[in-house]
């Protein structure tokens, strides 16, 4: 079996190399793109069946990310991110929830990964 890399970038994607400007609408795949940077994971990776903890951890933060700017149903995330069942979504977005209320540092951490979604 041929294993691939998950991280493989060598330096952080800046808004300006995204193509993301502050004022930009929120849209899943900006969200996708800054999730993806802040980790150092591709895109393909967060979309991807990839069971591994860097991804599976980035992705429930992805979840998350989009529930909160969103709004959206658990189904509807799930069906933009993968095409991935509600519960699995309802189980990211809860274990990321309960891992920011015992870590301040993962907190604020997700916070920041908002704040540059919502282009503050």
């Amino acid at each position: 079996t041929k294993t691939v890399p998950v991280i493989v970038k060598q330096k952080p994607v800046t808004p300006i190399m995204a193509k993301l400007a502050p004022g930009a609408p929120i849209t899943v795949a900006r969200c996708i793109k800054i999730v993806g940077s802040r980790y150092g994971i591709w895109d393909h990776f967060l979309l991807a069946d990839d069971r591994r903890k860097e991804c599976v951890r980035a992705r429930w933060v992805l979840f998350y990310v989009v529930r909160v700017v969103k709004k959206w149903s658990y189904p509807e995330i799930g069906r933009r991110i993968g095409d991935r069942d509600h519960s699995t979504v309802l189980n990211g977005c809860r274990k990321t929830i309960a891992k920011m209320q015992k870590n301040p540092a993962f907190k604020a951490e997700v916070e920041g990964v908002l704040s540059e979604v919502m282009g503050r």
